[in-house]
């Protein structure tokens, strides 16, 4: 018995390969080329994070090939996910061969096993006695994010990782040496010219680092993209480059959309924006450089010191859903509606159904809230509070019983009438008291009432409130308004952060999706050019 529960197991940790019957996805056949013949300055690339969703860049990544923009790009940045589509991308990888490498892997297969110490937590489901929520595969995850941080040691996904930038690199630069799963980003701009960034959040220093060709050239780019993608708790963090040892983990906290990258001097390759020049006035050791380094490198302060000057060869592509709003999102859903496109219906996957279920409990829940709020705040509070005003104890109890069902009093958060008595109507003295009713009617019952129409999320699942945490750390992209008309904006719909065991169907809606938004970003700039010239 106990070795049956030891196969189960261990077999959750296999690699599934892409199965022989399962429909390849295929890229969108929205095109760019109609936009082939227009000059564009863009010559940087800047990718969000975005877990999942990211496979919308490679549809978006098409359209830009078709429109002659991709081959222009000489600068790669991303966080995230953006950091593993940014990486393929540099070392020239089209499209298509993008979409092969991350169709043909179930992502969730690399979420390898926690530490190998804790291989008998996974038979303990399988002792007779030992409880339902001792999971064969919850409880191991459980004490590696408690004692090593993390659920997963990100092995699994470095290892595959390396794989396929030694496979590419050697095919795509048979003659050049050292084009290996190893590869530098000294290594890299040295061979093709490209200029890649990745981002993460070094825990130590408490502000995000910027991996390239100028900051860090002997570092390992595989090593930079595992270190931007550490999830924190889903992935241990990674530890190396320094002394002592820095932490780093998701680039995400502090930087999910790292537009700004190639503005200013910081990562600037000109001889007069070298370190040893802009670092000189603060190499003295006293208490106002020790401020002005501070500054410099707090990440509140990051588009005023080193990013301040906007660089107008810059485009970036950020991702939003209903699920996961970005900031400005009106103004990136304006320029979609503006594009006279064929409505495509959203396929019937098995993640859509989940979604549409997960969205009619949420528009369950809100109207369930507000009508409660309308009940709390309506006619018969009002009854009561003259009732108390007017000394009719006898009116104020029977206007509070039909007012007060067990699930008016969830809402109260008490467990009795007693307490929801105690609560609203008695005074320090438990005399009869309109002051609380008075609060409830004119402020906190118009204010409850109003967030009730903002959007609610069903969290009842491990999972949704993972997905749901994952978002808001996410959130922190840095946009600003001057960077909307540099963003192209992709709405990923019903696809979430953490939804990689997709179908493929699912991949073929997000490319869609992405290819969409860049022809819109595309018939934008085109608008705005013949305005100019009118």
């Amino acid at each position: 018995m106990w070795q049956w529960g030891r196969d189960k197991a261990s077999s959750m940790w296999q690699w599934r390969p892409w199965s022989a019957d399962k429909p390849k996805p295929q890229l969108p056949e929205v095109s760019g080329s109609d936009y082939s013949s227009v000059e564009y300055p863009f010559e940087n690339l800047v990718l969000k994070g975005g877990g999942a969703k990211g496979i919308a860049y490679i549809g978006a990544c098409k359209v830009l090939d078709e429109a002659g923009i991709l081959p222009n790009i000489k600068r790669f940045a991303g966080t995230s996910a953006g950091a593993i589509t940014a990486t393929l991308l540099a070392i020239g990888m089209s499209p298509q061969e993008m979409l092969e490498v991350l169709s043909e892997k179930n992502l969730i297969d690399l979420l390898d096993p926690p530490s190998a110490w804790l291989e008998p937590t996974k038979w303990l489901y399988h002792i007779p006695g030992v409880p339902d929520w001792l999971t064969v595969d919850l409880l191991p995850k459980a004490i590696a994010a408690w004692t090593k941080r993390g659920m997963h040691r990100g092995n699994d996904f470095y290892d595959w990782f390396g794989v396929i930038l030694e496979e590419h690199l050697k095919r795509l630069y048979p003659d050049e040496k050292r084009m290996d799963r190893d590869i530098t980003f000294d290594r890299l701009y040295r061979a093709t010219g490209k200029e890649l960034c990745i981002v993460a959040y070094n825990m130590i220093l408490g502000c995000e680092t910027y991996f390239h060709v100028k900051t860090t050239p002997m570092v390992k780019i595989r090593d930079a993209v595992r270190m931007s993608m550490s999830i924190p708790v889903a992935f241990q963090p990674f530890e190396g480059y320094g002394f002592p040892k820095f932490t780093f983990i998701d680039g995400g906290l502090a930087a999910n959309y790292p537009i700004w990258a190639f503005d200013g001097w910081y990562l600037s390759m000109d001889e007069a924006d070298t370190f040893k020049q802009r670092l000189a006035s603060v190499q003295q050791r006293n208490e106002e450089n020790k401020e002005k380094i501070r500054r410099m490198f707090e990440p509140q302060y990051r588009r005023k010191e080193r990013f301040n000057t906007r660089n107008d060869k810059t485009l970036g592509i950020v991702l939003f859903s209903r699920k996961d709003p970005e900031l400005y999102q009106e103004r990136f859903k304006s320029r979609l509606r503006k594009l006279e496109e064929k409505e495509h219906p959203t396929p019937k996957t098995e993640l859509y159904e989940e979604y549409k279920k997960e969205m009619t409990k949420q528009e369950e829940v809100r109207k369930t809230t507000e009508q409660l709020l309308n009940e709390l705040v309506g006619d018969q509070i009002k009854g009561l509070k003259k009732c108390i005003e007017d000394g009719d104890e006898e009116g104020a109890w029977k206007h509070f019983d039909k007012i007060f069902s067990r699930k008016h009093l969830d809402i109260l958060n008490v467990k009795t009438q007693e307490e929801a008595i105690e609560m609203l109507l008695m005074d320090d003295d438990r005399k009869l008291t309109t002051e609380m009713l008075k609060k409830i009617d004119e402020n906190v019952g118009p204010l409850q009432l109003v967030k009730g129409r903002l959007r609610h999320r069903h969290v009842s699942k491990p999972s949704d409130y993972y997905s749901t945490m994952l978002e808001f750390v996410g959130h922190n992209s840095g946009i600003e308004e001057e960077d909307v008309d540099r963003s192209m904006a992709i709405d990923v719909d019903y696809v979430g952060t953490m939804d990689f065991d997709m179908a493929p169907k699912d991949m073929e809606f997000l490319m869609r999706q992405g290819a969409v938004a860049t022809v819109a970003f595309l018939e934008e700039r085109k608008r705005e050019k013949k305005d100019e010239e009118k």
